[in-house]
């Protein structure tokens, strides 16, 4: 019986080799669209799955209340994990570590660097179930000196025998083993783990600029910690208080707060998103792409149903000869299913051979590592055998109801017609869906370029054009001059400042600040920005009130005698208005203190806002100071002509300076726009997927409208003989199309709104969605409308009316 069915439907496809074509070609391309994204959704949520005891282990994470609000982060003062070691003795496993980023490594006289390096103690492998492939990390971590590297890293060794490795000229480590890469993702990367007590005070000082023992300034330390399965999640949350009061002067315990995020968690919260390499990924992100499969498929069924209604007249005289050879209405079903099933099948294999070829592809572009590896992975078989049987099922079921229903007499004697039948009304309804799901994601698409556009083409208050950044290992007065004077001797070279970084940077801390007169009653978040007197003119600052640094006052702030500095403070509009002042002109003199060594200064200047972070965040309230500790990048603007040579020429310079250290150096605009990488991104692949599903609809309405075209080959040939004219009969096909994509643009307007609304919400500066974008879209799907249907129908609006009508 099955091999009849099969024989059947073989046939029926070789009969109708178009309408065969356009549905596994929207099939095929449905559940490719599926595969990749259940893929990418499978390698987000497998975060952090491998770790041992992951249900009962948790990150440290602090809250900090003050005027400001509330401030979240993930990053942890070092001394945490003793103090939570000596007071909570029946939370056995404790870990901290140290993250380090972009750090210079030197094997013999190879010179490179390592984007993810870890310090990490002892209890490091107590808690997370990396694989230790050689080595003893218990006891290796607890001594200086000592380095455990990736598997990765290890296979890009030329030399695989190298045992000694030196980290930024200052620390000498003795490989002893290698971790073997996870096989799943964890939110914490690295190429090495380095023993915590390898960074001593002295090394800590250098790298960090500040002891390891002061528990009011944070770095990137991160604390973890697993609970025995008596203590609960909050059990352990309610001891904190009482430890912050212990370690925390009152003022800053009142209002500090520790609390514990499920490591599960740590990949999807992006109110905590400082991952020690990694970035937090939104929920929302993998529903909205669930949504997308979804969608994209359901287009590709409605083809199938819309296509297999419409032939079903020419199927009615076979289901009428069936039915009165004794058929049952069950066989005839089951006979049209068969041949969803075999056309979905089809789609299937088609599918997974183009997954085999995208997968990588896609894997390179948003830096996942995602394989199909179907035959080795059973959820992959499961997923795709329900994603065969769902579409078929979808698709074929209600074309192989209609087909069972026909009645033998009416459709023996050709009697029967789809006018009047409730398949027409469903076939309408199902266009219209096609026309929402396609209209929705072309409006997105357009939001969402329009908010990209906004990231590239708003001004961020500062000058980003022509800057080189170079980060500088040492900062000692005579090697920052000395640099200073062989850069100014080139002509393209602009001007040169030595600062923490950009105004948007990596390179940032931040502390409280308040206003002097008024005592710490209300202390407010601030951005501290080390600076020097040519900061303002490389990047194009704009004074608008007071002045700029005098060149003494720069030099009084680096005195060598720290009792002998005195500060000054030039701060951004946005401090202006954190400090109560209702004009930059008021708050010219007025003496500010902030939460770095006790520093209180006069404010002599106050400059236009500029964006110290993304477009994604809220304006920062900014304070610059002359601040020379903290000078570790030069920020070099060039004359544009010779951009080549002058890069040569900054090396060259580095190289007579700093030969033990390699150069590196980045365009600030571009830096910026690495900022918007996931956001990018995320218009591609809406780009993307919003093309598959025109594309399929469009095969839909061009199946359509070649069946109207056939069905109505002698209307037309009449037409045209009493004097039709083409444009009138292409109108006679589209004006029905027209008017279901002005019914799908009223459904589609609210859900494309409410949804890019929800989006729009995650950044602080963003587009205001005006109705030209909702009427692009209705505008772009009637026009692609207009190019299928009436593609179509102008071919039979051409067509000589003598051949249809002359067998008449």
């Amino acid at each position: 019986m099955i091999k009849n069915y099969l024989k059947i439907a073989l046939r029926g496809m070789a009969r109708n080799k178009s309408y065969a074509f356009i549905n596994i070609t929207g099939l095929a391309l449905g559940i490719t669209t599926c595969l990749i994204i259940f893929l990418i959704i499978r390698h987000e949520l497998s975060f952090d799955s491998f770790h041992k005891n992951a249900s009962r282990t948790y990150r440290v994470v602090r809250d900090t209340k003050n005027s400001s609000g509330i401030e979240k982060s993930n990053v942890t003062p070092y001394p945490l994990a003793n103090a939570l070691r000596n007071d909570f003795q029946d939370v056995k496993n404790v870990t901290q570590f140290h993250f380090q980023e972009n750090a210079l490594v030197s094997i013999e006289n190879e010179k490179s660097k390592v984007n993810k390096i870890v310090f990490a103690d002892s209890s490091f492998f107590e808690i997370f179930g990396f694989e230790v492939l050689s080595g003893n990390p218990k006891k290796e971590l607890a001594q200086p000196g000592k380095v455990f590297i990736s598997e990765v890293y290890y296979n890009k060794l030329s030399d695989k025998k190298t045992r000694f490795i030196k980290i930024e000229n200052l620390i000498d480590l003795e490989i002893v083993g290698i971790i073997k890469t996870p096989p799943t993702p964890s939110h914490i990367e690295f190429e090495m783990i380095v023993s915590l007590p390898s960074l001593t005070p002295t090394v800590a000082e250098k790298l960090l600029n500040f002891p390891l023992d002061n528990w009011g300034l944070n770095s990137s330390g991160f604390t973890y910690l697993t609970l025995p399965e008596n203590i609960s999640k909050e059990a352990m949350e309610n001891r904190f208080p009482a430890f912050i009061k212990k370690y925390y002067e009152p003022e800053e315990a009142e209002n500090l707060s520790y609390s514990l995020q499920p490591i599960s968690k740590a990949h999807f919260n992006t109110e905590y998103s400082e991952n020690p390499g990694t970035n937090a990924t939104s929920p929302s992100m993998l529903i909205v792409l669930a949504c997308i499969a979804l969608f994209i498929l359901l287009i590709a069924c409605v083809n199938f149903i819309n296509l297999s209604t419409a032939l079903s007249i020419r199927k009615s005289k076979e289901v009428g000869v069936r039915k009165t050879l004794g058929a049952l209405q069950t066989q005839l079903a089951f006979q049209h299913l068969s041949e969803a099933f075999l056309l979905t099948l089809i789609a299937a294999i088609i599918s997974f051979g183009a997954a085999e070829w995208i997968v990588p592809v896609v894997g390179n572009f948003l830096e996942m590592n995602i394989v199909l590896n179907l035959f080795q992975n059973p959820q992959m078989i499961l997923f795709l055998l329900g994603i065969v049987f769902f579409t078929a099922v979808l698709s074929g079921f209600y074309p192989a109801v209609v087909l069972s229903r026909f009645n033998p007499v009416q459709a023996l004697k050709s009697k029967f017609s789809t006018q009047g039948n409730s398949s027409i009304s469903l076939r309408k309804s199902l266009v219209v869906l096609q026309f929402f799901i396609a209209q929705v994601l072309i409006i997105c698409t357009l939001v969402v370029s329009s908010q990209i556009n906004f990231f590239r083409t708003e001004s961020l208050g500062f000058s980003k054009e022509a800057v080189i950044n170079v980060s500088l290992p040492e900062n000692t007065p005579y090697l920052l001059e000395s640099f200073h004077n062989k850069l100014a001797t080139n002509g393209h070279i602009q001007d040169v400042s030595f600062s923490l970084g950009a105004p948007i940077s990596d390179n940032n801390f931040g502390t409280d600040m308040y206003l002097t007169e008024n005592g710490q009653v209300e202390r407010y978040t601030v951005r501290i920005k080390p600076i020097d007197i040519h900061y303002k003119d490389v990047y194009g600052l704009e004074l608008i009130e007071g002045r700029w640094f005098y060149e003494s006052e720069i030099k009084i702030a680096s005195d060598t005698n720290a009792a002998a500095r005195h500060y000054a403070f030039v701060i951004n509009e946005t401090t202006v208005k954190s400090l109560g002042f209702s004009s930059a002109k008021e708050v010219i003199g007025k003496n500010v203190s902030v939460g770095i060594n006790g520093i209180s200064a006069p404010v002599i200047g106050v400059v236009k806002d500029f964006h110290s972070a993304s477009l994604k965040d809220e304006m920062n309230s900014v304070i610059m100071m002359p601040f020379q500790q903290f000078y570790y990048d030069a920020g070099i603007k060039i004359a544009g002509g010779n951009t080549t040579a002058t890069i040569k020429f900054i090396e060259e310079a580095w190289a007579q300076l700093y030969p033990s250290y390699l150069f590196e150096y980045t365009f600030l605009d571009e830096h910026i726009a690495q900022l918007y990488r996931h956001e990018e991104r995320m218009f591609t692949l809406f780009e993307i997927f919003a093309g598959v599903a025109i594309f399929i609809g469009c095969l839909g309405l061009y199946g359509l409208a070649s069946f109207m075209a056939n069905q109505k080959t002698k209307e037309i040939a009449i037409r045209k003989t009493l004097g039709a004219s083409v444009n009138q009969i292409v109108m006679l096909f589209s004006k029905e199309f027209v008017l279901l994509v002005l019914l799908a643009f009223v459904f589609a307007v609210p859900v494309a709104w409410y949804s890019m609304n929800s989006w729009l919400q995650e950044f602080a500066y963003r587009v205001e969605m005006g109705w030209f974008l909702f009427a692009a879209g209705m505008l772009i799907t009637l026009v692609i409308t207009f190019a299928t249907v009436g593609y179509r129908s102008l071919m039979a609006a051409v067509s000589n009316p003598v051949n249809a009508l002359k067998s008449e």
